[in-house]
């Protein structure tokens, strides 16, 4: 359907649009670029054009894609950003290339830019805030995730995308070396709200779990704990991590050889993890 549309309609930002989320999901880069050159070369001045060319090369950027697909992608954007610089979305894009290549305050100046922009990019604000949060710059992407969440309504992103960003911000106050009764009361409000939306992601209910237990409450924490092992792949670093928090709160209810098996099986469930010392500590002090 959308090939046909572009046999009339070469240079239309939807279709082209479309065509790079489709073929996207197919990984079949070569089928859909002579539609984008083709595109560029009967508008060469169109700045969209040249953005969406560099993101169809962009996300093709991985351990075994074509070698000159980043410096391709690069060129696009780079031409975008000529003929249209406030275009915050090529902002937003370069940001993501530089984040790929492994430039991180690179691509923190280029979402910064994208912002600047249009302050409404709801996916520059939350690809900034997960990588300073990657960054273990966790005050800055706090402040990311508050003014994301003041744009709500007007950010572009989906039901999904603002749960995962609750969902973020609640692991992040929760988890503070002094985390406050109003940081505790507004990560539980967050978790739970992340948790109504996606009802099935493991390390949404591993969040919840872990407010929960830090406002003592680890009956219920553990239910969630259980919740994220069961949907986490065996051996997976997150199904180890769920294991190390259920054996957190079975220790703190009480029941002290359950957790003791619960940090053994944690270890054992895969090398390295989030909390790994944590949890070796745990067990050291239990045995």
């Amino acid at each position: 359907m959308v090939y046909s549309l572009l046999e009339d309609h070469p240079s239309d930002h939807d279709s082209l649009s479309t065509l790079i989320a489709v073929e996207g999901r197919a990984r079949k880069p070569l089928d859909a670029l002579p539609k984008l050159d083709a595109a560029i070369e009967g508008a060469p001045e169109d700045a969209t054009l040249y953005r969406l060319r560099g993101q169809f090369y962009l996300q093709f950027i991985r351990p075994d894609a074509a070698p000159h697909f980043p410096d391709r992608a690069r060129g696009d954007l780079i031409e975008a950003l000529r003929l249209n610089p406030d275009d915050s979305r090529a902002h937003a894009l370069m940001g993501r290339l530089e984040e790929a290549l492994g430039n991180d305050l690179r691509a923190l100046g280029n979402y910064d830019k994208a912002l600047e922009t249009n302050a409404n990019n709801g996916d520059a604000y939350l690809r900034k805030s997960a990588l300073e949060e990657r960054m273990l710059r966790n005050t800055d992407a706090i402040q990311t995730y508050n003014s994301l969440f003041r744009i709500a309504d007007r950010s572009g992103l989906s039901r999904d995308e603002l749960a995962i960003a609750r969902n973020n911000m609640a692991w992040l106050l929760a988890t503070q070396p002094a985390a406050s009764s109003e940081d505790m009361d507004r990560a539980l409000e967050l978790a739970r709200a992340a948790k109504e939306t996606l009802t099935s992601n493991p390390a949404v209910a591993d969040t919840l779990g872990y407010v929960m237990l830090k406002r003592g409450i680890p009956g219920a924490a553990s239910s969630l704990f259980r919740e994220a092992i069961s949907g986490y792949a065996p051996d997976s670093a997150g199904r180890a991590l769920a294991r190390c928090h259920l054996a957190m709160s079975l220790e703190e209810n009480g029941e002290v050889d359950k957790a003791v098996g619960e940090f053994e099986a944690s270890l054992g469930e895969a090398g390295e993890f989030p909390g790994r010392k944590e949890c070796e500590e745990a067990l050291l002090r239990l045995s």
